[in-house]
């Protein structure tokens, strides 16, 4: 059974006395440092393959930043790893496809644009639906549907079975896993990220900036603030 850690097995008394150092200042790293140095903690933004491995300094390490208080999960760090990088490198492009295809046979039914996003993202319903999962999970956020809601989403369950996801999924799972991936990103850094300038002019440079800019100015958050 998953052994899952809460803050009553946390004692920052193994931190007592020394100085904590965190590797890297990135959207993790300053978060860490920042609630190490609330909680009290001494912290200096580098670390050693020594005793600051042991659980106990782990767990108070966890505790001082916050993440016992709804549980903290036992993984390897390659597990945590090929999770992270996999919801970004194979759960967001498939939700990516899925939009993009939802799009295409909405507009093929004639539907303005702006209604399409309004329906994915303006209105706040998928995001709604995703907090309600965290909040109570998928059978109980059911009923906050309407029956007809609920009949459609359950009657129309394995209309995509036949498309192989898994497959594709796993390849790029295992890139990740091997350091394939690890690699590649090692020498594109080496290349000055131009690949990357090139991916995000591509699919989010200053035509997807002013669609979005423009969109915004007429509908949702910001709409009506001229």
């Amino acid at each position: 059974m998953t052994k899952i850690f809460y803050e009553g097995d946390a004692d920052r008394a193994a931190l007592d006395g020394q100085s904590i150092g965190v590797v890297g200042y990135g959207n993790q790293g300053r978060s860490w440092a920042l609630n190490l140095r609330d909680s009290g903690f001494e912290v200096r933004v580098c670390i050693r393959a020594d005793a600051s491995r042991a659980l106990a300094r782990t767990l108070a390490l966890a505790q001082a930043i916050g993440g016992l208080r709804q549980g903290a999960i036992e993984m390897t760090p390659k597990q945590e790893a090929v999770l992270d990088l996999a919801v970004e490198q194979v759960l967001s492009p498939a939700l990516t496809h899925v939009n993009t295809a939802f799009v295409a046979a909405m507009l093929e039914q004639g539907i303005p644009m702006e209604a399409i996003l309004t329906e994915l993202f303006y209105s706040g319903e998928v995001e709604r639906t995703y907090r309600l999962l965290r909040e109570v999970g998928f059978a109980r956020q059911l009923e906050f549907h309407s029956p007809t809601s609920q009949y459609g989403q359950l009657s129309r369950r394995g209309t995509y079975d036949h498309l192989d996801f898994l497959s594709r999924m796993r390849e790029t799972v295992e890139n990740i896993a091997s350091g394939r991936f690890a690699d590649e990103w090692d020498q594109e850094t080496r290349a000055g990220h131009q690949r990357l300038a090139e991916l995000k002019e591509l699919h989010a440079g200053e035509v997807v900036r002013a669609f979005e800019d423009d969109l915004r100015r007429r509908l949702g958050p910001d709409a009506g603030r001229r």
